[in-house]
């Protein structure tokens, strides 16, 4: 009998993610193991218990899935997982915090592939609201690395200048920043905006249609809250690329999330047999040729 596929969570919540349980056994593993509360001096021993134990054969039916809420203590438990492989024992990693990297993907393809329809991505301007959270730096650095301008405001200046500034030089890319603690506010950081992305908490509207019927340039609307209020006034969170305003094209939390769903299981099965690291950049790459895939049906 061959060697059965186990996945190991290791969470620094209270709680690991049934989300991302169910997402591992929904993707072929025979067993998904929790830990939680994992701090990142816990993470060697964890590791190499894991992979010692199975033998260098044993490391292609074995991986890690790296989650939690609290990005800083995520990056610091990916880094002690990555210094603990031994070559040749070696298993892959998947890094999305509490989905926001596989979220995050899903929401820019979507808003990319609506541009890119509409006449183009390149050189858009893509603002990003409460864009100082997991998912919205992501979404600025993808938006960045495809060619778009990006924008994150977020209710505090410092908060945002900060976050933009230490993303331009870590990525060597250019983000914008704006205070969005306000209705004008958050029209000052939208007015040259050709795409919109609200990645707020759930159940917190950021943009009114008032304010939106101030907006001339702006084409697509993205947003990632599924909780009422939404995020977008007016956008259903079932809109794919639906027009919800006259001349304005939404696509709502739920069709995001239908790809954010697509993109993690093909992430889980594709680590399989596979070393290194899995980020927010292979999950963009997942999104995009998903969606390229539907076109071509």
């Amino acid at each position: 009998m061959g060697k059965e596929y186990i996945i190991y969570l290791i969470d620094t919540d209270k709680y690991a993610s049934p989300f991302d349980i169910n997402m591992s056994v929904d993707s072929g593993y025979d067993h998904v193991h929790c830990f939680s509360n994992v701090e990142p001096e816990d993470v060697k021993n964890l590791v190499q218990d894991a992979i010692f134990s199975r033998g260098v054969k044993g490391c292609q039916y074995t991986a890690l899935f790296i989650g939690g809420s609290d990005l800083p203590k995520v990056l610091q438990v990916l880094e002690e997982a990555k210094k603990a492989m031994v070559p040749p024992f070696e298993v892959p990693i998947m890094i999305d915090p509490r989905g926001a990297y596989t979220t995050a993907a899903a929401a820019v393809a979507k808003t990319e592939e609506a541009l890119v329809e509409m006449g183009g991505f390149e050189g858009k301007n893509i603002t990003i609201l409460a864009g100082t959270g997991p998912v919205g730096q992501v979404a600025a650095i993808l938006s960045a690395k495809s060619g778009g301008n990006p924008l994150i405001s977020s209710r505090k200046f410092d908060r945002a200048k900060g976050i933009a500034e230490r993303l331009s030089q870590e990525y060597q890319i250019h983000v914008r920043y704006a205070q969005g603690a306000n209705a004008e506010e958050i029209y000052e950081a939208s007015k040259d905006a050709d795409a919109i992305i609200a990645a707020g908490k759930a159940g917190y509207q950021l943009i009114s249609k008032g304010t939106m019927e101030r907006l001339d340039r702006f084409k697509v609307a993205a947003d990632i809250n599924a909780v009422p209020p939404l995020g977008v006034e007016g956008l259903g969170s079932l809109d794919d690329k639906e027009e919800f305003m006259p001349g304005k094209i939404g696509i709502g939390a739920l069709a995001i999330g239908d790809l954010k769903l697509k993109t993690e299981k093909n992430a889980l099965k594709n680590i399989k047999g596979t070393t290194g690291v899995f980020s927010f950049e292979e999950a963009y790459d997942i999104s995009k040729e998903l969606l390229a895939k539907r076109k071509e049906k």
